[in-house]
This record gives C-alpha cells, structure tokens and sequence, in this order.
C-alpha cells in the first residue's frame, strides 16, 4: 500500500516494470483512482498525425457513451496537450489501469507500456509501420526483399539490423492482446511479418475550412519535404522550367493553402500509414500523383488513382516523369478525374466511426 492509501500489484509484473509502475501511479482494481473504461497512450504535446488519430479514438469513444480517456507516456508525461487538439475534448488519467475491467491501447511505438497493464484487454494501434522500397534500393537490385523497419525510412536500413527488428517486433506482438490497424498496409504487414489479423480502424481529416483549389498560371508541384526530398532531387533534371513546393513545418492553415495554389501535389515518400498530406490535397480538389510505396501502393488506403498511381519499379523514374508531364498539361482535367478520391475523403469520419464500434462492439461481445 502506497502513502495515498492504494495498492500497488506488482507481482505479475517484471522488475523494470515495477519501478515504472510505482513512478506513475498504477493502481489495483477495487480503487477509486481510475475511473475510466478505455486508456489511449499518447505521445503528450506532439503534434503529428499518430497523435491525433489517438485523440480520435477516446472522442469516437466517448461519443458512443464510453468513458475513455488518454494517458500520457514517457518523457512526455510532463508536457503541455498541444492545443490542435483541444477541439477532440479528451480527458487525461493520471493512472495506467491494471484491472482486467479496463482497456488498454497503445501505439505500436510504445509496446512497453502494456506490461504494465497485464490484467486489463490490451491492443495495439498499428498507426505506422514501414516495409516499402526506396525508389534507388529497387532500381540497383529489384530482386532484394523490401527492406522493412517500423517508423525508420528503407534507406536507413542495414543487414545487421534485421534481426534486431525481426526481435523486437517478436515481443511487440507477444505482449499485445489485440491489433488495430490505420491502414490496409499495416494490416498486411500484421499477416506477413506477425501472422496476426486484426481491426481496421483508421483515421480522419480534421473538420475545418477547406479552401478550393484553382489551378495556377505557373508550373508548381507540392510535396512533403520530410518525406520526399531524396526522390525530387533526382526528378528536377527532368523537369526544369517546374516549380517544386516543399511543405515542411508549417501550420496546418498554411498546409491547405499551399496545396489550394500549385498545379498538384507529388506523394513520393515512405507511406507508412494512411497519410494525411495525400488526403488534404484530395480533400481541397489538388490533383495528385503518387509513387506506390508503402500504402500508397494499395488500392483500399488511396482509391480512385488508377493512371495516377506510378508503379515503385525499376522504370519507375520515366513512369513517374511522364505522369507528372501529364498532369502538368491538363490539371484540371487530372482534378476532375479524380473526383472519386475527394468524395471518398470526405467521408473519412464516418467510416472511422463505424470502424471504432465495430471494434468496441467486439470487445463488450468478449466481456459479456
């Protein structure tokens, strides 16, 4: 019993656990410290887009009546909630539950902290994971497996790392009780490398003003500086009188009118999820062409792209020029071609509504 009068249980957990355990509070059942059914890890003050699907998740919940909250991990647990977020009204818990009445979910970035909740439901929300080939890796030698690393770009990738992943990634998925996944491509990374299924529940583009796009006098390609740049820097030579806009820490008002006021915008990096910037662009009518990497090579993460999704191959370089020189001539024409893609953004929240009750729903099914 700890000074505040509370249980501690330790037992059934391992010695770096314990100590973690004891530093943040986790309590027994039968206390009155927790109060909430469902505890959502998250990265606390980050403002990217695992973080936000994150606060998704407890507001989907808590719409449906159920009392879930977030729970800050790590180093993270001092910061401030970015303020982005405030608009998701999601409640912090100071405790991470042990009781097996309570539900645990945490990114596949913070696989640790389910160890300390080892009586409650756990799952892990696959909201990244990245086992697509660099564009370079596959035109040297496109007989070699895609190199894969969860969060960490291919071309980062060495031999002696494989194992080390292949190990992690092994206990990652003994210690998770369920999978949910944000996008058809993590689902299939789950069957390939975990041999484990799971729940698709994705994400959703925040509700705000979207401004139209027009198309430009001048030449202009938008695309994802973090993500991109090594592939555009081998595109410019073949598309010299283009104009490239990179879109890198900017407000997330900044992002739509960037993508409102260029010709289209390019998707060429690592898709380790179903990204948000692809999404926005359809969201605003931009046309778009990517390179399928990643989840941008499967159809139910980015439909509707037929001729505008270039095959990541060993002729992907010309396939990607001549597409972009296409969209180029005629973007408005490209822009009402892909009219499908906008209409099927539009209607992210509902189906991420429908997809988190799925999975609610077979969890009180399991508890009944």
């Amino acid at each position: 019993m700890d000074p505040h009068g509370r249980i501690l249980i330790i037992d059934t957990v391992d010695a770096g656990a314990r100590a973690h355990a004891g530093s943040i509070g986790c309590i027994a059942e039968g206390t009155s410290t927790v109060n909430f059914q469902v505890y959502v890890a998250v990265p606390q003050g980050v403002t990217t887009g695992g973080p936000e699907a994150l606060h998704q998740l407890v507001h989907a919940l808590r719409s449906m009546g159920v009392d879930a909250a977030l729970w800050p991990v790590g180093r993270t647990r001092g910061n401030l909630p970015s303020p982005e977020y405030a608009r998701y009204e999601c409640p912090t818990a100071e405790d991470w539950p042990l009781s097996r009445h309570h539900t645990a979910v945490v990114p596949e970035t913070s696989p640790r902290e389910l160890l300390l909740a080892p009586l409650s439901k756990k799952w892990t929300w696959w909201l990244s994971v990245d086992n697509s080939s660099h564009p370079r890796v596959e035109q040297m030698n496109a007989n070699d497996p895609p190199p894969w690393l969860p969060d960490q770009a291919p071309y980062r990738h060495r031999g002696g790392l494989r194992s080390q992943v292949q190990a992690r990634l092994s206990q990652l998925s003994a210690s998770a009780g369920g999978f949910m996944f944000q996008s058809a491509y993590a689902r299939d990374f789950g069957s390939r490398h975990l041999s484990r299924g799971g729940f698709l529940v994705t994400d959703y583009l925040r509700d705000c003003r979207y401004p139209e796009w027009r198309a430009p006098a001048i030449e202009s390609i938008a695309y994802n500086r973090s993500k991109g740049q090594r592939v555009i820097d081998l595109l410019r030579p073949h598309l010299p009188t283009t104009e490239f806009t990179p879109i890198s820490d900017m407000p997330h008002g900044q992002v739509l009118s960037t993508l409102s006021a260029n010709s289209m915008y390019l998707e060429v990096g690592n898709l380790p999820g179903r990204d948000r910037l692809p999404r926005e662009a359809a969201r605003v009518g931009c046309p778009i062409v990517i390179l399928a990497r990643g989840a941008g090579a499967y159809e139910e993460d980015f439909p509707h792209l037929e001729r505008f999704r270039v095959p990541c191959d060993r002729m992907w370089l010309p396939g990607l020029v001549g597409r972009i020189n296409e969209v180029l001539a005629d973007p408005v024409a490209a822009a009402l071609e892909q009219r499908g893609l906008r209409e099927w953004v539009s209607g992210d929240r509902e189906r991420f509504q429908r997809e988190v009750a799925l999975w609610w729903g077979s969890i009180e099914k399991a508890s009944a």
